[in-house]
Order: C-alpha cells, then sequence, then structure tokens
C-alpha cells in the first residue's frame, strides 16, 4: 500500500514505525512506499534515521539515497537531485532512464 501526498507550503513531519522522521518542506509531493521506502517526486526533505532504521531510503527519478543511520536532505525536481549529509553516510545509487 501507498500513500501519495503533496504539500502546498510549510512543514510536515512524518515519523516512520522504524523511528526513521522526515521533514518535507511544501511546496512538494511524497509518495510514501513502504515502511523503510519513500520517493520524493519534487520538493525537499530532511532525514533524521536512528542506526534501528538503517536502510531507510529515499527515492527520487535520478537517485536512490539509502540511509547508514545518519541525517541526511534530499532536494529533487524532475530528474535532477541533491544530497547533503548532515552527518553520518549514505549510499548514493544513480538510475539510468528506465530506473535501474
Amino acid at each position: 500500500m501507498t500513500l501519495l501526498a503533496g504539500v502546498a507550503a510549510g512543514l510536515v513531519e512524518v515519523t516512520f514505525i522504524d523511528g526513521a522522521q522526515i521533514v518535507l518542506e511544501g511546496p512538494a509531493k511524497i509518495e510514501l512506499k513502504a515502511t523503510d521506502l519513500a520517493k520524493l517526486h519534487d520538493g525537499r526533505i530532511a532525514a533524521v534515521v536512528p542506526e534501528r532504521a538503517r536502510g531507510f531510503e529515499i527515492a527520487t527519478n535520478g537517485l536512490n539515497v539509502e540511509d547508514l543511520g545518519t541525517e541526511f536532505g534530499v532536494w529533487a525536481e524532475g530528474d535532477e537531485t541533491e544530497v547533503h549529509v548532515f552527518r553520518g553516510l549514505v549510499n548514493a545509487h544513480l538510475l539510468d532512464a528506465t530506473g535501474e
């Protein structure tokens, strides 16, 4: 089951069952796909992921960011993505036109 949500303005905080937290800054569109996976279609998020939620992922059209128990931010617009790691490490996987 997935949940597609949009935020016109302001901030929305989402806490996942494993303790991962994201703050979505509007305008933005996000799809919550699983307890450890969210797809950011457009917009900006900040994530704080505790060690027990290691492996939490933020996907975009051009990049998948896998958390390694850290704090990071992601900005996405169309096929462009930026990742900023505030503390710790992430794995970033570039995607081709087919999403692989």
